[in-house]
């Protein structure tokens, strides 16, 4: 009879699940309202994530396509030389990008590390002593710090900005 009680109030316990989306959307959330350079910074790298690619796209097709068509030999070079040009750039400002990505996702990680200490701090002490409550501090904490510098955390902001330049990669290679 107490092993159903004791399932009961574990059931009763049990943490509500969220759906990748809603993780998402929190964590947007949560950004936007702490670090609003980070966010800045995610919605920037898409445009030039997607700038990256369709010039990595274009240029082997203007360097082919040319060989025919061009009039000079100085006309065939300006018109790959431009983009080459803009690739190079957008490739310097994505790597730019990306390094305050990884800052944004640090300092994230940090705020959320300082958030579970002293979550655990207010936490009644009989629970906090409990094999169980140990337990969970610890999941908890393993979840921010495994993997140092490269856990989920910290690589949000390029996995989202990276998912939202693919859709748009999408939607931009259809409309064109």
């Amino acid at each position: 009879m107490e092993e159903n009680e004791a399932k009961g109030v574990l059931a009763e316990q049990a943490p509500k699940r969220y759906s990748p989306w809603q993780n998402m959307g929190y964590l947007l959330n949560d950004i936007a309202r702490t670090d609003k350079w980070y966010l800045t910074f995610m919605i920037l790298m898409v445009p030039v994530q997607i700038a990256v690619i369709a010039f990595e796209a274009y240029i082997p097709k203007a360097v082919i396509g040319g060989i025919g068509q061009m009039a000079t030999l100085q006309a065939y070079l300006w018109s790959i030389f431009y983009p080459v040009l803009a690739l190079l750039a957008a490739k310097c400002l994505s790597v730019i990008l990306d390094s305050q990505l990884v800052k944004g996702g640090a300092n994230q990680r940090a705020l959320y590390m300082s958030d579970a200490y002293t979550k655990s701090m207010d936490m009644d002490y009989q629970f906090l002593a409990s094999d169980q409550g140990q337990a969970m501090v610890d999941k908890g904490l393993t979840l921010l710090d495994q993997g140092g510098d490269m856990t989920l955390i910290v690589k949000f902001g390029q996995r989202c900005s990276g998912l939202w330049a693919g859709l748009g990669g999408i939607i931009f290679s259809r409309a064109w």
